[in-house]
């Protein structure tokens, strides 16, 4: 997951390269999957989906396009 949140990150200077990237990592930021169980893991999975969105948004993305591209939180 860092070897690919790294790799959306340069891609993000790309622009329109970035977006499939981008939305591939956004659904795999989900914090059951990850096994983020301790409070440290969830808040980098929490931070890195807030960047994700972010970033998206960035791009030219709708917030609701963006946001919906994240697994929910239970």
């Amino acid at each position: 997951l860092l070897e690919q949140t790294a790799s959306a990150l340069d891609l993000a200077t790309d622009g329109d390269a970035a977006v499939e990237p981008l939305l591939a990592l956004a659904a795999q930021l989900d914090p059951v999957a990850l096994d983020a169980m301790s409070l440290s893991a969830q808040v980098v999975v929490g931070q890195l989906r807030v960047a994700t969105v972010d970033l998206l948004e960035g791009l030219g993305i709708e917030h609701d396009r963006a946001r919906n591209a994240l697994p929910e939180l239970v």
